[in-house]
């Protein structure tokens, strides 16, 4: 593991976060969750207006703690993992079947205002919303800012 990925596993063993099981995650910047219900390997995710029709699993993800104490969000819909398949700013964030790799492991750490800072341990980058209010728009990772596009709730 690279050096950050340690010094990241040593500071989150610290942290008592008790987020397993199923959970939307919500841009607090316009309420909008994390979408992608397909079954298509590599498909992007997007956001969308919270949706509970047919119990609205394409919104919602499982969280589940590895040994290195970061965590794997896969999709209750499609049973697809969230994952990285680039480090660069503005890649979109995709599915793809679990397999381990450092690149579907995020680190969720919360914030002082109780919302929640989402990061690839392979990128290093954060998840956002690209800064876009409107149904459909990418979610992409980008280096940490704090601001609200990369701020989530866990509901």
């Amino acid at each position: 593991a690279s050096a950050m990925a340690q010094y990241a596993g040593w500071i989150h063993q610290a942290l008592d976060q008790n987020i397993s099981g199923g959970h939307r995650i919500v841009d607090i910047q316009d309420n909008k969750a994390i979408d992608n219900g397909s079954s298509t390997l590599g498909s992007g995710c997007v956001q969308w207006d919270i949706n509970t029709v047919g119990g609205g699993t394409q919104q919602v993800w499982t969280f589940s703690q590895n040994a290195d104490t970061s965590w794997y969000i896969v999709n209750q819909r499609s049973g697809l993992a969230l994952e990285m398949e680039s480090t660069s700013n503005g890649a979109q964030a995709k599915v793809w079947s679990l397999n381990g790799g450092p690149n579907q492991k995020w680190w969720v750490d919360r914030q002082s205002d109780g919302t929640f800072k989402i990061w690839n341990q392979w990128s290093g980058k954060e998840l956002e919303n690209a800064s876009q209010l409107a149904n459909g728009a990418p979610i992409i990772q980008w280096d940490w800012n704090g601001q609200v596009q990369q701020r989530w709730s866990l509901q």
